[in-house]
């Protein structure tokens, strides 16, 4: 299984969800890896993704990850796991990423993104400052940036 319906998440993250035959995966028990709710990774989904605003999660039926990387490790653990975090392309190598209504996380469409932005005023940029803002927007740059599952976008 490689896509998921935002519904579908719901219904797994919600624990209304409880065995993967019932999104057409194996049967097996799904094991939701949930983060705190002061986490950012929970907050850009709450802020994204249709239905996660209110989404409330099965405590009793979920195990708390404290961090990214204890997430995706305990994903890697546990057959029948899912958990969530930010993508990078490395996570291919190691877990399942799944796309969400058939989008991929590298799809410029996909609901749940975030913008990272340099905010700065010219009147005090430092040399050095300068030649790092004139660099971020070079093809070399905007390469990494798609290397590590980012989505380059072009500056003003």
């Amino acid at each position: 299984m490689k896509s998921l319906t935002a519904d579908q998440l719901i219904g797994i993250f919600s624990g209304a969800i409880k065995n993967w035959s019932e999104v057409g995966g194996p049967d097996l028990r799904v094991r939701v890896v949930r983060r705190e709710e002061a986490d950012s990774s929970l907050a850009v989904f709450r802020n994204t993704l249709p239905g996660w605003k209110e989404l409330q999660f099965d405590k009793h039926r979920s195990k708390l990850a404290v961090t990214t990387q204890d997430a995706f490790e305990t994903v890697k653990q546990h057959e029948g796991a899912i958990g969530f975090g930010p993508y990078n392309s490395k996570l291919d190598e190691r877990l399942t990423v799944l796309s969400v209504n058939g989008i991929s996380p590298l799809d410029p469409s996909y609901p749940s993104v975030i913008a990272l932005s340099l905010i700065y005023r010219d009147a005090t940029v430092t040399e050095a400052a300068r030649a790092f803002i004139d660099f971020v927007f070079t093809e070399k740059a905007q390469n990494v940036v798609r290397e590590f599952g980012g989505i380059p976008v072009r500056g003003m």
